[in-house]
């Protein structure tokens, strides 16, 4: 296998016990990982067992270092307690208009209350009066802060609202920017959403910007309690919609080589447009590393891509790795990229192939992903391995259906709407109907944890390394 693989294996060793982003017990499990590729190498390549440990050292290496930078990253800091806060000030990175209120991202630079003030830093989301007509690259002076609004978003970023905004320092025209265009844009795709989508759109707004604010909670709920969560978060498969239709509109006409390179132009510009979000940034690094290989004619197996964007994100987002969202993404299609093949295989003995394939990368994911579960939350949901090839592809044909309606409204064919609002209203309710239908299974919920957590790791490692050698076998033709 790749020699990346035992480097990508030492680096998360390296870096989770430098970061501590993950408890104690996944350091051994991935160390075990990169010995595990030694082992899982036939007789004949054992001779180059030095060779994978001393990549699989420098890993270490490398992600030590990346986690002492996660560590030392500045993160949000005010002059005073979060909740006492009354005053802030700061430059505007992002506007949209929702539900008569404009909500607002901003770049800190002063934040206080009555009685103290001070430099503040970090990027927070305000959600203040509609009149106050912002702008991006508006210094902005906000005031009447809710002290009992404080909230954080999937992402981790911290919300508020507050009574009022004004410009502060007179910027009538802000300079034209990335950030600026990217806020316009997402403006004008929201509300292309709204026209194309009805009553669903909040979900459609969730699936293809993120913005997960509008999400009924009733259905959020009902997606956590299925055990299919990771369908709302912007992942791979959201990213991989968007190049999957520019291929199919680019490769009648330009070939595939022109359809390749634009759906990678694409990848990147969704990337810019709703932030560099772990798994958007994952998946358009795959996109690339892909792109790479297929056009160089060296087509390379899922598992050694990943690693190689594991070891790229992982330098160029080092304070990334201790997110939730990181760590998710790359043991999901881990799992997938390790267990999908032989599991399928396995399967078609007895399930018919259409269905042997989505739950074989379904079981793999949730393999490779419980113990993290189970140490973040106290909870899994056993059904989620099916309910996610149940609502996989259900979401995935809402997207896709959404996506191209969007596309239509912001053209102006404004008779697609009178289509698509009805059809895509009527997928939300199947959707939201299977999602009752999973919510009812079981839960796990041990009140020791920690027991299910060794369980789960060390069956994610034996899993990983019977995955390893699989492919590693069939790679050499023995």
């Amino acid at each position: 296998m790749s020699a990346l693989l035992p480097a990508a294996a030492g680096a998360a060793a390296g870096h989770l016990w430098a970061a501590s982003g993950l408890p104690s017990i996944f350091v051994p499990l991935f160390i075990f990982l990169a010995v595990s590729i030694t082992c899982s190498a036939p007789p004949a390549r054992r001779a180059d067992a030095a060779n994978t440990l001393l990549l699989a050292c420098c890993g270490v290496v490398l992600g030590l270092l990346t986690g002492q930078l996660a560590s030392s990253a500045p993160g949000e800091s005010f002059p005073v307690l979060p909740g006492r806060i009354t005053l802030l000030e700061g430059e505007v990175l992002g506007v949209r208009g929702d539900r008569g209120e404009q909500a607002i991202t901003v770049r800190l630079s002063a934040a206080g209350s009555p009685q103290v003030s001070g430099s503040a830093r970090g990027i927070v989301g305000i959600r203040v009066p509609d009149s106050s007509d912002l702008r991006v690259g508006d210094e902005v002076h906000i005031s009447g802060v809710d002290e009992t609004s404080l909230w954080r978003d999937r992402s981790g970023r911290l919300w508020m609202r507050a009574d009022g905004a004004a410009r502060a320092g007179g910027r009538e025209s802000p300079p034209l920017s990335v950030v600026a265009v990217a806020a316009g844009a997402r403006t004008r795709i929201r509300t292309a959403i709204d026209q194309a989508a009805g009553r669903a759109s909040p979900l459609l707004a969730a699936l293809l910007l993120g913005d997960g604010s509008d999400v009924d909670p009733r259905v959020e709920l009902l997606f956590r309690r299925s055990g299919a969560i990771h369908l709302l978060a912007l992942s791979g498969m959201h990213l991989a919609v968007i190049a999957m239709l520019v291929r199919a509109v680019v490769r009648p006409f330009g070939g595939p080589l022109m359809a390749m390179v634009l759906a990678l132009a694409a990848s990147g510009l969704y990337v810019l447009l709703v932030g560099p979000r772990p798994g958007l940034v994952r998946a358009c690094l795959l996109v690339a590393f892909g792109t790479m290989a297929t056009i160089a004619d060296r087509p390379r197996p899922l598992v050694e891509l990943l690693a190689a964007c594991f070891l790229a994100q992982l330098l160029i987002q080092p304070g990334m790795a201790r997110s939730l969202g990181f760590q998710l993404s790359y043991l999901s299609l881990l799992g997938i990229s390790l267990m999908a093949t032989p599991l399928s295989e396995l399967g078609r003995r007895w399930i018919p192939r259409a269905v042997a394939g989505p739950l074989a990368a379904g079981t793999g994911a949730q393999v490779m992903t419980l113990p993290l579960l189970i140490a973040r939350f106290g909870q899994w949901y056993p059904a989620g391995v099916i309910a996610t090839v149940v609502m996989g592809p259900l979401v995935l044909l809402f997207m896709t259906g959404g996506l191209i309606a969007v596309v239509a409204a912001i053209a102006g064919v404004r008779v697609v709407a009178l289509v698509s609002v009805p059809v895509l209203e009527a997928l939300y309710r199947v959707i939201e109907g299977s999602g009752w239908l999973f919510a009812a299974g079981p839960l796990l919920a041990p009140q020791n944890p920690q027991p299910f957590i060794l369980c789960g790791a060390v069956a994610a490692a034996i899993s990983a390394a019977c995955g390893l050698a699989y492919l590693t076998r069939r790679a050499c033709g023995v």
